[in-house]
C-alpha cells in the first residue's frame, strides 16, 4: 500500500467493519458487544513496509497482516464513486458511503473488510469461532423476523376479508375518513397519473385511485393482501398492477418513475430512513409524496394501543415529531395536516359505552364502515378540531393521525470531504449518526463535527433580583463545591453564564472568577453583579483551588475543547479540584425518550460525553478522575422536563419560559394559552418525574448528568 491515504482509507473501512459487527452483536449479546468495542479501541494499526498490520494486546498479545486484495480505494480516500452519493440518518452526506449504498465497489469493500475483521478477531481468541457464528446466525434470524411477522399478520387479516363487502368509495369518501378526503383533494385530477401505493393492504386506496383514473401499481409485504387487492380491483372493474415487496426493498428497478407515491398507514411499520432511500429514486423530480400515519403522543390512543394487541404488530412505531421533520427534510417543499383530536371521543364511546373489544374489532375500520351512524357526533367535533388546530396549532401532535404532502425529492448529497470524519476526542473514524450527532464506535463520544450547530446561546434572563435569589439548584451546586474544596480558596467557574452561581459563591470562597463567551451574560455579570468574568481562560492568571464547569463543556466546539481543558490545567495547583458536570447520554432517560430528553439540545450542544470520552478528554488535558457525585436537583429537573417534552410544546418549553423568559414570538393571548396548557401538562410530569428521579437515586442507576471530580496529574 504505497500511499498513506490508502492506508488511512483501509483503517477507516476496517474500523467501520468492527463497528458494524459490534452493532449486530448488541442485539443478541450486548455485554460481549461492549467487550468487542473495547477490544477494537485497543488495536494498534500500522503499515510497515506498505502492509496493513493489526496488533492487539488481549486476550494475549498478537499481530497479523490484513489482506486488502479484495478492496478498491477511490483516489481521494473514502469518497464514493461519482453518481452514487449516499446519505446518513439525518439527511447529510455520510462520510464513507456505506449506509444504504448500492455502489458495487462499496459493497465489495464492506464484504472484504467484514471478512478481514472477523479473521483478525478469530486469531486474537477474544471469542470462540463457533460462538461468533452462533451469534451472527441469531442476528440474521432477528433481522428477518420483523418482515416475516408483518407478512404473517397481514396474510391472516386478508384471509378473513370478503372483497364483495368492501365499499371502496365509502372507505375513502366517508365523513369519518378525513385523511383520504383531504389527500384526494390535494391530488387533483388523477386521469393518467402514474401512482405507486406502498403497503397497499386490502387495496381500498389502490382501487379507489384506479377508479379515479390513475395508473396504479400496488406493493405490499403480504401475498394475501396483494391477492385481496387484485380481487377487489376485479370486483370494481379496474386494473391494478401488484408487486410483492417490503417497503424497505421495493424491487422495482427498471420501472419508469412515478408521478405520485402514496404510503397510507405504512411508515410506522418500517424503518423510515431505509424506506425513503428506496422509495424516492422511484419518484419523478417534481413528483408528489403522500403519506398518513398515526402519531405517538395522544394518551387516549396510547391506552388503546396497549389494549389492542391482537390487531396490531409488535414492531409498529407511531411517528414522533423528529421523524416527521426528517421525512419533510427529504423534499423541496412540504406541509402537514393533523386529524382526529376531539373526534377521538367516538373511540371512547365504542370502548366504554358500547363495550366493543379493541382486540376483536379494528376501530379505525369500523368508524369508517359505520360513518352514517357516527356522523351526528363526528361532524360537530371535526368542526371543533379545525378551530382548535387553527387557533392552537401546537395541539397538532396530540391528534391521532398526520398527513404529509411533499413535493420534489431532494437528491442525496455526496460526501463533502474525502477523508472520514474523526472523533474530536480519540480521533477514531466514525460515520454513524444518532439524533443528529456523529457517534464514535471506540469511545462512545457524540458530537456535531461536520454537522450544523446553531452555536452557543445567551444563558438566561438577565435580572438582578433573579441573580440574587437562591434556588434549589444553586444551593446544590454551592453545597457540592464547598464540600469538595474544604479550603474554600480561589474559585473559577468555566461557563459562568449570568453569574448567578458566582454571585452566591463569593460569600463562601475567598475569591471567585468566571469565564463566559456570551457577550450579554458577560456584561451583566461584570457590570450589574460586579464579578470578575472574562471571555477566555487565558485572560486569568490563577492558580485556582477549585474549577467548576456546570454544563459548559458540551457547548465548546470540538476544535477548541482540548485546548480549553489544557488552559484550565495550567491554572490549577497540585491539590486543585476540577468539578465537571455534563449531560449523560447513556442514562436510561436519554435512551428511552430519545429526542425528548431534556439535555438533548443539538442547537447549542456540540457534544454528548460518554463516561469514557469525558475521562479521555480530561486525561489528554492532564487530569485524572477521583470520584463521581450526584446532584439530585439536576436529576429531578431532567426527569420532569423530559417527561414534559412528550407534550405538544417546544422542546424544554418549561425551562425556557421559567429560566430564560422566552416569549417564542407569540402574541400575549397565545402565550397565555400555551402557558396554561403547559402548567396542566406539568402536573403529571412533575409527579412521574419526581418518582423517576427518586427511583434513580435509590437504585444507583446512571443519572442524566455526569458530575465527576478530577485532579491534576503530577508532572
Amino acid at each position: 500500500m504505497p500511499k498513506k491515504i490508502l492506508f488511512e482509507s483501509a483503517v477507516h473501512h476496517f474500523l467501520a467493519a468492527g463497528a458494524r459487527l459490534a452493532t449486530e452483536l448488541s442485539t443478541v449479546a450486548p455485554a460481549d458487544a461492549r467487550r468487542l468495542t473495547e477490544w477494537t479501541s485497543a488495536l494498534s494499526l500500522d503499515y510497515p513496509g506498505s502492509r496493513f498490520q493489526v496488533s492487539w494486546p488481549s486476550p494475549a498479545p498478537g499481530q497479523c497482516i490484513v489482506t486488502t486484495d479484495g478492496a478498491k480505494f477511490y483516489t481521494r480516500g473514502d469518497q464514493t464513486s461519482p453518481g452514487r452519493p449516499t446519505e446518513t440518518a439525518d439527511g447529510q452526506g455520510d462520510g464513507d458511503g456505506e449506509r444504504g449504498t448500492d455502489d458495487p465497489v462499496e459493497l465489495q469493500n464492506r464484504e472484504t473488510f467484514d471478512e478481514q475483521f472477523r479473521r483478525v478477531l478469530e486469531l486474537s481468541g477474544l471469542f470462540e469461532p463457533s460462538q461468533l457464528a452462533r451469534w451472527l446466525a441469531e442476528v440474521r434470524d432477528a433481522a428477518g423476523s420483523r418482515k416475516r411477522a408483518e407478512e404473517l399478520f397481514h396474510d391472516e387479516w386478508a384471509a378473513t376479508v370478503d372483497v364483495q363487502a368492501i365499499p371502496v368509495r365509502q372507505m375513502n369518501e366517508a365523513c369519518t375518513a378525513p385523511e383520504m378526503r383531504y389527500i384526494r383533494g390535494q391530488l387533483g385530477n388523477l386521469r393518467g397519473v402514474r401512482l405507486l401505493d406502498v403497503g397497499c393492504g386490502l387495496g381500498e386506496a389502490s382501487v379507489y385511485f384506479a377508479m379515479e383514473g390513475a395508473d396504479v401499481t400496488a406493493s405490499d409485504i403480504s401475498p394475501g393482501m396483494l391477492d385481496t387487492t387484485r380481487r377487489l380491483a376485479e370486483a370494481n372493474q379496474v386494473t391494478v398492477r401488484t408487486a410483492l415487496s417490503a417497503a424497505e426493498d421495493l424491487g422495482l428497478d427498471g420501472i419508469e418513475p412515478f408521478d405520485v407515491i402514496y404510503t397510507g398507514n405504512t411508515l410506522h411499520h418500517v424503518d423510515i430512513e431505509t424506506t425513503l432511500d428506496r422509495l424516492l429514486p422511484h419518484l419523478k423530480p417534481d413528483g408528489l409524496f403522500v403519506s398518513w400515519d398515526p402519531v405517538a403522543y395522544n394518551p387516549v390512543i396510547n391506552v388503546y394501543r396497549r389494549m389492542a394487541t391482537a390487531v396490531r404488530t409488535e414492531d409498529e412505531h407511531p411517528l414522533r415529531l423528529a421523524e416527521i421533520r426528517r421525512i419533510r427534510s427529504r423534499f423541496g417543499s412540504s406541509h402537514i395536516r393533523w386529524f382526529w383530536l376531539t373526534t377521538l371521543a367516538i373511540f371512547i364511546l365504542m370502548a366504554v359505552v358500547q363495550r366493543r373489544s379493541p382486540n376483536k374489532e379494528r376501530y379505525w375500520k369500523k368508524v369508517i364502515e359505520e360513518a352514517d351512524q357516527w356522523a351526528w357526533l363526528y361532524r360537530p367535533l371535526a368542526w371543533l378540531d379545525r378551530i382548535l388546530l387553527t387557533v392552537f396549532p401546537f395541539f397538532g401532535p396530540l391528534c391521532w393521525n398526520v398527513v404529509i404532502i411533499a413535493r420534489g425529492p431532494k437528491p442525496r448529497r455526496a460526501p463533502s470531504a474525502p477523508a472520514p470524519r474523526r472523533c474530536s476526542i480519540c480521533q477514531a473514524p466514525r460515520d454513524a449518526v444518532s439524533d443528529g450527532y456523529l457517534v464514535c464506535p471506540q469511545c462512545g463520544h457524540r458530537d456535531t463535527a461536520g454537522l450544523a450547530v446553531d452555536g452557543i446561546v445567551d444563558n438566561g434572563h438577565l435580572d438582578r433580583s433573579s441573580a440574587d435569589r437562591s434556588d434549589g439548584l444553586t444551593r446544590s451546586q454551592l453545597a457540592l463545591a464547598s464540600a469538595v474544596a474544604p479550603g474554600r480558596g480561589a474559585l473559577l467557574d468555566l461557563g459562568s453564564g449570568t453569574g448567578k452561581f458566582l454571585n452566591h459563591a463569593r460569600s463562601v470562597f475567598s475569591s471567585v472568577a468566571g469565564v463566559e463567551v456570551s457577550s450579554a451574560s458577560l456584561r451583566f455579570a461584570t457590570v450589574d453583579l460586579g464579578l470578575q468574568v472574562v471571555p477566555r481562560v487565558t485572560d486569568l492568571a490563577g492558580p485556582f483551588d477549585l474549577v467548576t464547569s456546570w454544563h459548559a463543556l458540551e457547548h465548546i466546539p470540538g476544535a477548541e475543547l482540548p485546548q480549553v481543558v489544557r488552559d484550565v490545567r495550567e491554572r490549577c495547583g497540585p491539590n486543585s479540584v476540577f468539578l465537571v458536570c455534563v449531560p449523560n447520554p447513556d442514562c436510561r432517560l436519554a435512551r428511552w425518550l430519545g429526542s425528548a430528553w431534556a439535555f438533548r439540545d443539538r442547537s447549542a450542544h456540540c457534544h454528548e460525553f460518554s463516561h469514557r470520552s469525558l475521562d479521555l478528554l480530561l486525561a489528554q488535558g492532564g487530569f485524572e478522575p477521583v470520584r463521581e457525585e450526584r446532584v439530585f436537583a439536576y436529576t429531578l429537573f431532567a426527569c420532569i422536563q423530559s417527561l414534559a417534552n412528550l407534550g405538544p410544546f417546544p422542546h424544554n418549553y418549561i425551562y425556557y419560559r421559567l429560566k430564560r423568559r422566552t416569549d417564542f414570538g407569540w402574541n400575549r393571548a397565545t402565550t397565555l394559552a400555551v402557558d396554561l396548557a403547559a402548567a396542566l401538562w406539568l402536573l403529571p410530569a412533575a409527579f412521574l418525574g419526581g418518582l423517576w428521579a427518586a427511583m434513580e437515586r435509590l437504585s444507583g442507576a446512571p443519572t442524566s448528568v455526569h458530575t465527576v471530580l478530577y485532579r491534576p496529574v503530577s508532572r
